[in-house]
Parts: C-alpha cells; sequence; structure tokens
C-alpha cells in the first residue's frame, strides 16, 4: 500500500514522483534519486530537502509540487501510484511563468504529444536552436 510519495524536482522543474510503502532509510533514498534522476539528468551538483540535516531547506516550488499531491492524494486514495505516471507527464507539460517553457520543452527541447497521430504535427528543433532559448531564459 502507497504511504509515501517521494517528489523529486530537477532544475528544469521536471517533477519525479515515486510511490513506497514507507518513507525510505538514506540507503534507499540514494538509490531512488540513482534510479529516477542520475540516470536521465547526471549527477546533481545540490539537493533540496525537506527532510534531514543532511540537505538544504526547502524551496517554494517544491512546496508548490508538495501541494499538487496533496490534491492527487484526495482524488486517488484508493491507488494513488496508477496515476502518477499521468500526474508527472501533466505536471511536466505545465509551462513555467518564470521561463515560459516547460520542464519537458527545458530539458528535451520540445513538448512531447500526448496522442501519437500529434507526432506528425512535431518539430523537433535543432539543438542550437535549443540551447539559445534555454540560454535566453536562465
Amino acid at each position: 500500500m502507497v504511504t509515501i510519495i517521494l517528489t523529486i524536482v530537477d532544475r528544469s522543474k521536471a517533477a519525479h514522483f515515486v510511490a513506497r510503502a514507507k518513507l525510505p532509510t538514506t540507503r534507499e533514498t540514494a538509490d531512488l534519486i540513482t534510479f529516477h534522476v542520475i540516470r536521465f539528468h547526471g549527477i546533481p551538483t545540490d539537493i533540496v530537502s525537506d527532510r534531514g540535516p543532511q540537505f538544504i531547506s526547502q524551496t517554494n516550488r517544491q512546496k508548490r509540487t508538495n501541494q499538487e499531491l496533496t490534491a492527487l492524494r484526495c482524488i486517488t486514495a484508493a491507488n494513488p501510484s496508477s496515476y502518477l505516471p499521468w500526474v508527472v507527464f501533466s505536471h511536466n507539460s505545465l509551462v513555467s511563468s518564470a521561463t515560459g517553457l516547460s520542464p519537458f520543452e527545458a530539458s528535451l527541447g520540445y513538448q512531447p504529444p500526448l496522442f501519437p497521430r500529434q507526432e506528425r504535427e512535431l518539430a523537433v528543433p535543432s539543438v542550437q536552436h535549443h540551447l539559445q532559448r534555454c540560454k535566453a531564459v536562465w
């Protein structure tokens, strides 16, 4: 039974939600960060958390993401982990008012389509174009 959802937000504001039966130990947390973050984004330069003295204090964006999960918990009390992939996709598709990009756009350079038929309409920008957009935002 899922009682905990570990929330990980990277610098692009992309969220990773990890369903757990109980609070993870320090070792389990390290393994989860490796599996859900490092393999996709590399080793982080720092970690911000609201848990434990080994981390820096929590950010406002993290608190907002946790509020989104609280709403999810109310909607899906019976089995929240079955909805997590959709919540992750939804969260990572939202355009940030600060950057004008969604987390997907910030990290991938484009917004992944929700439906396969939209893929034909998708234009993946050049790497150079993506770097110029990101440089202007950051």
